[in-house]
């Protein structure tokens, strides 16, 4: 038999969840929640909810990476969903033997205007262009982001990204992209915020006209 929730237990949820969010965007260190749980509680001592929330190191963990962290891409993929076109943007970053890649998007809307978004963070097994481009591509479709509105590409520039000085090579993740997406897209090195800027103000002006 399932207990129902009281209205102070849902308090004391909310309370938790909000102060797992908070660290997370403050890039406060987790550990520090160690300390700050226990010192809420002696700082008000009249208030149930800070004296029952438990939200220390390890929960608070678990409730970004199963909850949080699933809510939020759940809701940037309704947006890409709905917006005309994205870019997206990765670079390795190496950590001991691990070589870690965010998958970031970044889109327009002309409420919020422009918005970056992480959708995954993975360790690669190397950082060859076919590895950083199969990854791209298939969380995409892993995700159910549609593909056709990818417009741009962001990266480190680096011959395994963009090619050689002439961008001419095939062997590179912006060129295996492009050829596996069908993509209209010269072989230029830009910027994910210039390209996702130039085309917004363009679809803006023909909506408008």
């Amino acid at each position: 038999m399932t207990k129902e929730d009281t209205q102070e237990d849902l308090l004391i949820s909310a309370a938790e969840l909000t102060t797992a969010y908070k660290v997370v965007k403050h890039h406060q260190s987790f550990s520090s929640l160690d300390c700050i749980v226990k010192l809420n509680a002696t700082m008000y001592p009249d208030s149930k909810i800070a004296a029952k929330q438990s939200t220390a190191r390890t929960k608070a963990t678990a409730i970004v990476k199963n909850i949080l962290a699933p809510h939020s891409v759940t809701e940037t993929v309704k947006k890409l969903q709905e917006v005309p076109f994205y870019g997206i943007g990765t670079d390795v970053s190496n950590h001991k033997a691990e070589k870690k890649f965010p998958l970031l998007v970044q889109y327009f809307t002309e409420a919020d205007g422009i918005q970056p978004k992480l959708l995954k963070f993975e360790s690669l097994k190397n950082e060859t262009s076919e590895t950083i481009s199969n990854y791209c591509i298939n969380t995409l479709r892993q995700l159910q982001v549609p593909l056709d509105k990818l417009i741009a590409f962001c990266g480190d520039n680096t011959n395994t990204n963009f090619g050689g000085l002439e961008r001419r090579g095939q062997c590179n993740v912006f060129h295996k992209i492009n050829e596996e997406l069908g993509l209209v897209a010269q072989p230029i090195f830009c910027t994910i915020l210039y390209q996702v800027q130039l085309e917004s103000c363009l679809w803006t002006s023909k909506s408008s006209s």
